[in-house]
């Protein structure tokens, strides 16, 4: 059975329903292309729990309280100051190739005090700037809103604090797996080397797909 608008907004009307649908004409949504989002992309970490700053961006080495390094071993990187792992570290990127890399492009903030005696305000009040309402967004969901709206998930989260004040949707997404599976959803499990279907037979479907869309477009 097939049903076009008029006949759509007659059956609810026989059923006492309200729409509230922003229909496009079939030729406009023809038409219509997603354009991939070019950027910039901001990514917010939260690393929560009871990391040591002072063996980051914030290096003491006075008094023992880095016991790594002693205070004239601190470096620099133009107004950064930053602890010195490389020797110490057993795997991923050392401060020193860091702040080589990036030292140019930061704004390091240290010591901010939240004045809460509570996690879960004090982790409210870092994303959204606010204390005493739940309403406001995080920065990233207000990011997000702002640069792209219309994108399909503008808003990835993967946990932690992410409120949206209802201007964006969010899509929380534990696991990198999970979007994996989303980004490659013609494959099984998200792995490109095991489609679903051979070329020849995705290439038909998309081309049906296509060849259904112009016919719509067609109707008057």
């Amino acid at each position: 059975m097939r049903c076009d608008r008029r006949d759509l907004f007659k059956l609810c009307g026989l059923a006492g329903l309200g729409l509230a649908i922003p229909f496009r004409p079939a030729a406009a949504r023809a038409k219509t292309k997603d354009d991939p989002y070019g950027g910039p992309y901001y990514v917010v970490f939260n690393a929560s729990g009871g990391w040591d700053t002072t063996y980051l961006m914030d290096p003491k080495g006075a008094n023992g309280i880095n016991r790594l390094f002693q205070e004239g071993d601190i470096l620099t990187k133009g107004a950064h100051k930053y602890a010195p792992i490389r020797k110490h570290a057993k795997g991923g990127m050392a401060n020193e190739d860091f702040y080589a890399e990036f030292g140019d492009e930061l704004l390091t903030v240290n010591g901010l005090d939240y004045s809460v005696n509570n996690h879960s305000p004090g982790a409210r009040y870092m994303a959204t700037g606010k204390l005493d309402s739940l309403a406001y967004p995080t920065f990233a969901a207000l990011v997000a809103a702002c640069r792209g709206p219309e994108c399909p998930l503008a808003f990835l989260t993967f946990g932690n604090y992410s409120a949206t004040g209802n201007l964006v949707a969010m899509s929380r997404v534990p696991y990198l797996p999970s979007l994996q599976k989303i980004a490659n959803a013609d494959a099984i499990d998200g792995q490109v080397r095991s489609p679903y279907h051979d070329k020849f037979a995705l290439d038909r479907i998309e081309q049906a797909l296509r060849d259904e869309t112009a016919a719509r477009a067609a109707e008057p």
